[in-house]
C-alpha cells in the first residue's frame, strides 16, 4: 500500500503568501522560483521530522519564513487522517482488529513525519 500526500504543496501555498506579503513578489508565476520554493519546502519537510520548528529558506529572494511543526501538522492534517483509509481497509479485508497487530513497518518519505507515525500507531 502507497501513500503520497502533497504535503510540499500546503508549504508552498503558504510560503507563497508570506513572501508575497513581505515582499510583494508573486513567485507562483515565476516557475524558476516556484521550483527554488517547492525544493526549500521539501527541505523544511523533513527538517521538521527531527525538529520543532525550522525555517524555509529561499536565498535567491532573500526570504525566510519560520514554520514550527504544529503549524506544518495542521495544514496537513487531512491528508494525514486520510492515511488511516487504507490502514483501515487492510485490517478489515484482513478480518484482523487493531488489538491483532503486533507491529507496523512503515517506509517512504511520509512515514518519518511524527504525526503520521502517532496516527497509524493509534
Amino acid at each position: 500500500m502507497q501513500l503520497t500526500f502533497p504535503h510540499a504543496t500546503r508549504q508552498v501555498e503558504f510560503a507563497a503568501a508570506e513572501i508575497k506579503k513581505q515582499q510583494k513578489v508573486d513567485v507562483m508565476s515565476d516557475p524558476a522560483q516556484l521550483r527554488r520554493l517547492r525544493t526549500a519546502c521539501e527541505k523544511a519537510k523533513r527538517a521538521l521530522s527531527f525538529n520543532a520548528k525550522t525555517e524555509i529558506v529561499v536565498d535567491s529572494l532573500h526570504a525566510s519564513i519560520e514554520v514550527t511543526r504544529p503549524q506544518f501538522e495542521k495544514w496537513c492534517n487531512e491528508y494525514f487522517r486520510s492515511c488511516l483509509e487504507p490502514v483501515n481497509k487492510c485490517l478489515l479485508d484482513a478480518k484482523l482488529a487493531k488489538e491483532d497487530i503486533d507491529e507496523i513497518i512503515m517506509i517512504g518519505g511520509s512515514t518519518r513525519i511524527p504525526r503520521v507515525q502517532q496516527l497509524v500507531s493509534q
